[in-house]
């Protein structure tokens, strides 16, 4: 596994190829990489930063948005191809996105199969161009309690996992992320059904202390191993024992880190980062 640095996750908003320098100045192996940049701008404007700073392009945000309607998701997943090629001419073979655990309004059947046909029509595309696709679950009880859900819907890794082996798309897997993890009451026997293929990117944050378990919201988080509620050494112990060899992204959503000015928030999140990995 490697250090990968998400501007966007910390805050960052300085430009790409500034962020890839500062990557390569703090220690950072990887960068997640704004395609929809390629797209406006050309592809040398991604490539000649990465290239020239010897950072690996770890990965990029699916850009089709889903969630919505059909004519939505229609219109943007018919642009998906193009993108998926430019993905692909960069270097990128990892590709993620976040899924809600589900729908108010829509029964868990129905909102597992329109994210079967939605999110396996996207899975398809990006295997077309040897890309893989990782599905965030997302853990927190109080975020199912805020869509006015009922039951747990896709809330953790094995549920998620239901969801990859029905799309049964080649490089199909998992986003991880230590604190929806956490969040999902979940432990290091969740690796016991994984390996490196299933394993498609790594988000390792820390939680806040003053909340119990089912408290924890979703956009309040802190730098790994900041507070010790998640059991970060168990976490990293599980990707060892699957040998997953992928990026490893730090995602805390904390106001102060977002607050600073942005070389010192890289350099921060650095520092948090290399106790791990």
């Amino acid at each position: 596994m490697y250090r990968c640095l998400g501007a966007g996750a910390i805050g960052v908003t300085a430009p790409f190829d500034q962020v890839v320098a500062w990557a390569a100045e703090f220690g950072f192996e990887g960068v997640s990489v704004p395609v929809d940049l390629a797209v406006d701008k050309g592809i040398e404007e991604v490539t000649l930063p990465l290239q020239k700073h010897k950072i690996k392009p770890a990965s990029f945000g699916l850009p089709v948005e889903y969630r919505q309607d059909a004519d939505v998701f229609k219109k943007e997943v018919g642009a998906l191809p193009m993108k998926a090629e430019i993905a692909a001419q960069i270097g990128l073979t990892r590709c993620t996105t976040w899924v809600l655990p589900g729908r108010k309004g829509i029964s868990d059947a129905d909102y597992f199969n329109e994210l079967l046909d939605r999110l396996g029509e996207c899975a398809k595309i990006l295997h077309d161009h040897g890309i893989r696709i990782g599905f965030e679950y997302l853990g927190p009880k109080t975020l199912r309690d805020g869509l006015g859900m009922e039951t747990e819907g896709i809330a953790t890794a094995e549920k998620m996992m239901e969801l990859v082996e029905a799309i049964g798309i080649p490089g199909t897997g998992l986003l991880l992320d230590s604190w929806h993890w956490y969040t999902a009451h979940e432990d290091t026997k969740v690796f016991d059904g994984l390996n490196n293929r299933l394993v498609v990117a790594v988000h390792v944050n820390d939680a806040p202390r003053d909340k119990a378990i089912d408290e924890q919201i979703d956009n309040i988080r802190d730098l790994p191993g900041a507070t010790g509620v998640i059991d970060l050494d168990g976490f990293f112990a599980g990707l060892k024992k699957i040998e997953y060899d992928g990026p490893v992204m730090v995602e805390p959503f904390k106001k102060e880190l977002n607050d600073m000015d942005d070389r010192e928030a890289v350099a921060k999140t650095s520092d948090a980062l290399k106790k791990f990995v």
